[in-house]
């Protein structure tokens, strides 16, 4: 019995030194945050998708971080995202001070070896992700392409950021499917794009499905699109005729190639440097998560018509990890797909 009594009040005082330890750490990493400035990065010009979540977002995260810092966001465009990532992972300091918003190809841009993913997405500490991407690809009405089908059989001018899926998904849709799309980049983000099809300098575009049928509602009933092909898990119950891009390939191993592609975006999510300290890490996601749960947050994005999806932290990094452990042969297939 006295062993057994002794045991029992070792763990005790265990139990309320590791009580004490992570309460005092606690204390310390909410004054580590307060008064101090969060620098948000943004990868995307002012004005598009990634403009308005990333700066939804900063306006609610920092009161659901100990010690309430000011969480400031910065436009930071540049090579369809790959700038701002590479700042994040050679320069920003390794504080979790710094947070960032950038292209939902920004994993799969370094695994493919695309000029300008100077940097190791698995290492990034991925906080959360807002929202999945279901991209929408169309042509404005005018435009003699209507279908998929109809792409294959003619060039059709694209409007792409010059990187990023918009870059690389036309082009391996160009080599595996058929399509024949005639990329015309140099745009600085979605916002842009969609401005260059209204205009009719191009006949085809991009964008977050979710933001073209909520912001854009006006083209969809009045028929100023034609949707020609998802990037999405599933088809669009709006348009249940429109294909999924891993379902245009002709043959076996461009289907294997496409299906890379449709499962590699991480959306609109948010990550902090490598080298932050742990505790830290957990602070940043925590905050995260309560901020996306926040009321006034979700209130936020109902009027500004921005839907939500989130996924949590530690998933987000283990989906993160099982991109980059795609097999180096399949990898090395998309690619010269690409290309």
């Amino acid at each position: 019995m006295k062993w057994v009594h002794v045991a029992r009040l070792a763990s005790a005082i265990v139990a309320a030194a590791s009580g004490l330890a992570l309460a005092g750490n606690a204390h310390a990493q909410q004054n580590f945050y307060a008064g101090k400035q969060v620098n948000y990065y943004i990868g995307y010009g002012a004005g598009g998708g990634f403009d308005l979540y990333a700066r939804l977002l900063a306006k609610h995260l920092g009161q659901h971080i100990p010690g309430r810092p000011a969480v400031v966001p910065q436009n930071m465009p540049g090579a369809g995202g790959l700038k701002s990532a590479g700042y994040m992972y050679s320069v920003a300091p390794k504080d979790g001070l710094s947070l960032c918003t950038t292209g939902e190809g920004t994993v799969i841009d370094q695994v493919l070896n695309t000029p300008g993913a100077e940097y190791k997405p698995e290492e990034f500490n991925w906080i959360g992700m807002m929202t999945p991407h279901y991209t929408i690809f169309f042509t404005w009405h005018t435009s003699p392409s209507k279908t998929f089908a109809d792409v294959q059989k003619r060039e059709t001018l694209f409007g792409s950021l010059g990187s990023g899926s918009t870059d690389y998904l036309p082009r391996v849709l160009n080599k595996v499917a058929g399509a024949k799309f005639k990329l015309i980049t140099g745009y600085r983000g979605s916002a842009d794009v969609l401005l260059a099809v209204e205009r009719e300098e191009v006949e085809a575009g991009f964008g977050l499905w979710q933001d073209i049928r909520d912001r854009k509602a006006e083209w969809i009933a009045e028929k100023k699109i034609n949707p020609i092909i998802f990037l999405a898990p599933q088809r669009i119950p709006e348009y249940p005729e429109v294909p999924l891009v891993n379902e245009v390939a002709t043959t076996p191993e461009g289907k294997q190639i496409l299906d890379l592609f449709a499962h590699s975006e991480v959306g609109k999510s948010v990550f902090t440097t490598p080298g932050v300290p742990a505790d830290r890490v957990a602070i940043l996601r925590k905050a995260f998560d309560d901020t996306l749960a926040d009321p006034a947050f979700r209130a936020d994005a109902q009027k500004s018509n921005v839907y939500l999806e989130p996924m949590n932290g530690e998933d987000l990094q283990k989906y993160v990890q099982r991109i980059v452990s795609v097999p180096k042969d399949l990898a090395k297939k998309a690619e010269e797909a690409r290309k």
